[in-house]
This record gives C-alpha cells, structure tokens and sequence, in this order.
C-alpha cells in the first residue's frame, strides 16, 4: 500500500532556506515486514527497499506516475503532482 503521496494529490515543496530544492519523501508498507517493493517513477526504476519503505527524492513540477511491486508481482500504482508555488 502506497501512504503517501495520496492518488491524484497536488503537492507543493518550498525551497530550503538555503536555496536548494527540496525533497518529496514516497511512503509504502507491505504486510510481510521483510518484503522486497521495487520502486518506479515515470515507468523509470528507482530503487528497492526492505523494512523501511521510503525513498527520498528530488521532483521536477509536474505530474507523474509512481509503481511499486513486490516479489511476489503484486502491484499498486498512483499519479500524484507536484506544483509550483504560484507568484502574485
């Protein structure tokens, strides 16, 4: 199961406040504690963790498409967007 982001979410994340961009943290949790989930962003792999399943990214604005497998072939699968902060 996917925690956050949420399916269809519109996220925004601020600069730091040393200038650099910041970062989104993806959430998953699985029911077998020491299950394998494979990572894809925008149909791209990413990575693979065990335990603790959270993966710390940098994201261009935009929407895109996050799945996640696990060694048995289950798949769950969200589109969230990440927003710009708008200028007045």
């Amino acid at each position: 199961q996917i925690i956050y982001p949420y399916p269809n979410s519109e996220i925004y994340i601020p600069i730091e406040i040393d200038g650099s961009q910041g970062r989104i943290i993806l959430e998953a949790a699985h029911s077998k504690i020491d299950a394998l989930l494979f990572w894809h962003l925008d149909g791209e792999f990413i990575q693979t963790t065990t335990r603790d399943h959270k993966v710390s990214l940098f994201l261009d604005y935009g929407t895109h498409n996050l799945l996640i497998t696990d060694e048995d072939g289950n798949i769950t699968e969200i589109n969230f967007k990440i927003i710009a902060k708008k200028r007045y």
